[in-house]
């Protein structure tokens, strides 16, 4: 029995789902009972964030959408397909708007994050506008760059009558579907001219491809910019600091940088660079692979978060280390008392018994 593409991608977003919501949920509640004190706008932005991990995992569970890439011929270019089945949600146009959306906004709000984690350790004396209500403007603000690169694509990249003649049979012999039944969109950065006889460059696609990822290469420039001083602040302090404790913390920091910057780099930036650029201009598919990706970034950075915070780790592997790690109080106690006389004997002392405890 042969297992279709579209199967696999959809246990994949129900694996995803699951994993994600879990996560951000587990998440949440450990920054509300587990937290340190005075942890202050960190809690609601770490609040903000499992929420719309949890909203972004279940639209994509909800819609499932699939990428591929559509080889061209001499009449037309290769065209990278995004499409999403019309049962699965009841406006047509709003489940592929609203998924661009939630997708892309995580990738803008990850460049907040950042700004916050520069501005707190370079003691910056803008930290207070991530204080309520400024917080609400950054909030706003990065919906309004997600809306805009979605209207973008939606414009420029929507359904036309000779996309439609190209995608038809492809569709109807691996999916099994008829035009009707899907909302898609797809880019195309080469098409046939009718003057030139050949296939030319479509150049009002490729701007509208730049102006629909300056944000996400915007946002790139904003966290290797932060991540770069925030690495040479901690370098600095780290010379100075004589306190155990606050050099624990400082590190504990440089660690969860480079964690976070590692993940979205891997499963949001190069997935997106890999998916617009290889198929379109190189010929390689790998379109298919980017959705699952993607899906699966909203449970694993919060997991990042739980292991690198010290207080939600300690609180995660509590109930495991008294199972697995912990013995019994007068097992360890004899283990104690018997290794005490064997050390007592042959020092050549004489040690009282140890009080067993029961």
């Amino acid at each position: 029995m042969t297992v279709s593409f579209e199967e696999v991608s959809d246990n994949s977003y129900l694996i995803a789902v699951i994993f994600c919501v879990s996560c951000n949920i587990l998440l949440l509640y450990l920054v509300y009972t587990k937290s340190p004190k005075h942890v202050g706008t960190y809690k609601y932005l770490m609040t903000f964030f499992a929420l719309n991990g949890i909203l972004h995992s279940v639209f994509d569970f909800i819609t499932k959408p699939i990428f591929l890439m559509l080889d061209g011929n001499e009449k037309h270019g290769s065209i990278l397909v995004y499409f999403v089945l019309n049962k699965r949600f009841p406006s047509k146009w709003w489940a592929v708007l609203a998924s661009e959306i939630y997708g892309f906004f995580l990738a803008v709000i990850f460049a907040v994050h950042f700004i916050f984690r520069y501005w707190t350790i370079t003691k910056n004396d803008k930290i207070r506008f991530f204080n309520f209500p400024y917080f609400i403007c950054w909030i706003i603000g990065s919906y309004y760059f997600g809306v805009e690169y979605s209207y973008i694509l939606h414009v420029e990249f929507s359904e036309r009558p000779d996309k439609t003649e190209f995608i038809r049979q492809k569709m109807s012999e691996d999916f099994g579907h008829t035009m009707d039944e899907i909302t898609y969109m797809a880019a195309r950065f080469v098409k046939y001219s009718e003057e030139a006889g050949a296939l030319t460059i479509d150049w009002r696609q490729v701007g509208f491809y730049f102006a629909a990822t300056k944000t996400m290469i915007l946002s790139f420039i904003i966290l290797i910019y932060c991540g770069i001083a925030i690495t040479k602040t901690i370098r600095k302090d780290l010379k100075s600091l004589r306190s155990k404790e606050r050099l624990r913390l400082e590190l504990n920091l440089f660690l969860a940088l480079i964690v976070q910057t590692v993940i979205p780099v891997l499963m949001i930036y190069c997935p997106f660079l890999l998916m617009w650029n290889f198929p379109v201009f190189l010929g390689i598919e790998t379109a298919r692979l980017t959705g699952m990706g993607v899906a699966l970034y909203p449970g694993i950075d919060p997991l990042a978060i739980i292991f690198i915070v010290a207080n939600y780790r300690r609180a995660l592997l509590k109930p495991f280390r008294k199972v697995f790690l912990v013995q019994p109080a007068s097992s360890t106690v004899r283990d104690i008392s018997s290794t005490s006389r064997a050390l007592a004997q042959v020092a050549g002392n004489q040690v009282a018994p140890a009080v067993v405890i029961n």
